[in-house]
C-alpha cells in the first residue's frame, strides 16, 4: 500500500513540475511583466472595444515580426532580434516590452527547432501560444483581467 502511495505522489509531482515547467519556459518574467501591461492592451485592440481578439492579437505580432525582419527573408536571426529599433517599431510597443522582447532568451523559446533563426511561422506559432495561456476562458479574445493576469508559472 505504501509503494502505491509513493508512485502516486511520484507522478503527480512529476505531472505539477511539468506544468510549472512549460508555463515557465513560455516567456521569461521580464517578458511577461513588460508586455501584460495596460498600455499594450491598447496597442493590440485595434478596433477599441477592450477585449484583445486572437486575430489582433495576430495582427499586432505580424507587424512586429515584419518590423524585425530588416532584410525581408522570412526570418530573423541574432543580430535581427536583438538589433538596432526602428521608430516604426517603437509604435507598436512600450519600450520595456521591445527591450524583453529582444533579449535572446526570448529567441531561444520562440526558436522552436533550435536553429537559431526564428521563422514568422515559429515566430507567431509562439505568440500563439502565449495568447492561449492568457485566454482562462477560452473565447478567443482577452478582456483587461486575462491580458493583466500573472503568466509565469501559472
Amino acid at each position: 500500500m505504501n509503494s502505491k502511495l509513493n508512485v502516486l505522489v511520484a507522478l503527480l509531482l512529476g505531472v505539477v513540475s511539468i506544468n510549472v515547467a512549460s508555463a515557465a519556459d513560455l516567456v521569461t518574467g521580464g517578458y511577461a511583466r513588460e508586455f501584460q501591461q495596460m498600455g499594450m492592451m491598447k496597442m493590440l485592440d485595434a478596433d477599441g472595444n477592450h477585449m484583445v481578439s486572437q486575430a489582433e492579437f495576430t495582427q499586432y505580432h505580424t507587424a512586429v515580426f515584419n518590423e524585425l525582419d530588416k532584410n525581408h527573408d522570412g526570418s530573423l536571426d541574432k543580430s535581427e532580434w536583438t538589433g538596432t529599433k526602428s521608430e516604426k517599431l517603437a509604435m507598436l510597443g512600450t519600450g520595456g516590452y521591445l527591450r524583453e522582447l529582444g533579449n535572446v532568451a526570448m529567441m531561444d523559446a520562440a526558436d522552436a527547432n533550435h536553429d537559431h533563426v526564428v521563422t514568422q511561422d515559429e515566430f507567431l506559432t509562439f505568440q500563439g501560444k502565449v495568447f492561449a495561456k492568457l485566454d482562462t476562458t477560452g473565447d478567443k479574445q482577452l478582456d483587461s483581467q486575462e491580458f493583466v493576469a500573472k503568466l509565469v508559472g501559472r
